[in-house]
């Protein structure tokens, strides 16, 4: 179950500052919609910011603030290695956060 928590947060997190707290709490409080423990989602959260590159978690926080998903325009235009992060980060905040 937790995995799925992961990739969904992660697949709509894909779908202007590293510290964009408008955005944070956004992306928690679209986890909490999800039926998720409030303690979970601010653990992934915090966890994707730490594995992320300040410009993909912008990017992120970004849309998240504005109810969206990152475009298909940015998607398309991430570095490979940026894709790869976001993966890692996503997965890593799986194994970490422990659901309540």
């Amino acid at each position: 179950m937790k995995i799925l928590v992961v990739a969904a947060l992660g697949v709509a997190l894909a779908g202007c500052s590293g510290g964009n707290a408008a955005g944070k709490t956004a992306m928690i409080d679209s986890c909490v919609k999800e039926s998720q423990d409030k303690k979970l989602c601010s653990c992934m959260v915090d966890e994707l910011e730490k594995g992320l590159d300040k410009e993909t978690f912008a990017a992120i926080t970004t849309a998240a603030a504005k109810g969206e998903e990152l475009s298909p325009e940015y998607i398309s235009k991430m570095k490979p290695e940026q894709m790869t992060s976001l993966m890692t980060a996503t997965m890593a905040a799986g194994q970490k956060c422990e659901p309540a």
